[in-house]
Parts: structure tokens; C-alpha cells; sequence
């Protein structure tokens, strides 16, 4: 069986700068979304971090290359590296891909905003609506990161996946 990943960008304010190579990405999410993308990024050169909840993900990650739950059939490339501490995930990423559930994603970020630069753009790679506030995913980013900063390179990602 073979999967195939087709990602789409579709910017929301304003085109972003492409990607210079290698360009340091942190993914914030440890589920599907952020393996495969996590899986793009460094097959295309970019060094790139996963921020995870569980250490012992954290640890499978990085031992092994392989996530103990998701796609675990699935090695990530050597050069994805992952962590549970934002202030190590945050220091010093050209973007941040936000692929956390919109449900749980107001939660996610309030825990590491303080750890990420404001000039950072985030790319999010969420999707729906947020049930609580009827909000999308750029909604909450604005709500809970503020309105300064990297808001004018904001990126929706949707990524499609065929099985043959």
C-alpha cells in the first residue's frame, strides 16, 4: 500500500517569502498532520522539530525515527528531531507549522505563545471550527498570539492523502 501526499497552500493575507534552504521549521503537534508534514519538510532540506507532549515519544522520535502511535510504519528522516520543551522547540524557527486539532488548539498554544518569537509566521495545517467560540483556526491564532507581528504571512496548509 502506498500514500501519496498532495499539499496545497492557500495564503490568507499575504504571500509569504519562499522557503531558502536548509530553513528551520517547528511543528507543533505530534499526530498525522505533523508527521507527514514534519516527513515533507525535512525530505526537502529544512532541519525540523516536532513538539510532542509525551517524552517518550519524544524519545521514540528521536531513537528511532519512528512515532510509537502514528503512522508507525512510517521512519521519518534522520533530520527530523523532536521535543517536549517549547523553549528548545521555539528558539529559533523560520516558521512554525501549527497542526494541532482546532478542538485543542486554543489549549495548545496559550501553553508555549510566550515561547514563540511574534515576527514568526505560523503556518497552520488545522482545519474546522473551533465549537466553543465558532471560530476558525486564524481566529484563535489572532486571539491568543495577538495581532502583532507575522500576521500578514499567514498560511493555511491543506494537505489531501490518496491510497493505492
Amino acid at each position: 500500500m502506498m500514500t501519496t501526499f498532495f499539499i496545497f497552500l492557500f495564503v490568507v493575507f499575504t504571500t509569504v517569502n519562499p522557503l531558502s534552504s536548509p530553513c528551520p521549521i517547528t511543528v507543533l503537534g505530534g499526530g498525522n498532520f505533523a508527521l507527514a508534514l514534519s516527513t515533507v519538510c525535512a525530505a526537502n532540506g529544512h532541519p525540523t522539530t516536532i513538539l510532542v507532549r509525551d517524552v517518550r515519544i519524544a524519545e521514540s522520535i528521536n531513537q528511532h525515527n519512528i512515532h510509537p502511535h502514528y503512522m508507525s510504519d512510517l521512519s521519518l528522516p534522520e533530520s527530523v528531531v523532536a521535543t517536549i520543551d517549547p523553549k528548545t522547540a521555539f528558539e529559533n524557527p523560520s516558521y512554525i507549522i501549527h497542526a494541532v486539532p482546532v478542538q485543542y488548539s486554543r489549549g495548545a498554544l496559550e501553553k508555549v505563545v510566550q515561547f514563540m518569537d511574534p515576527d514568526t509566521p505560523i503556518l497552520s495545517a488545522s482545519k474546522g471550527i473551533e465549537t466553543t467560540s465558532l471560530g476558525f483556526m486564524a481566529d484563535i491564532l489572532k486571539e491568543v498570539r495577538g495581532s502583532s507581528g507575522a500576521w500578514n504571512a499567514i498560511v493555511i496548509i491543506v494537505i489531501f492523502s490518496l491510497t493505492k
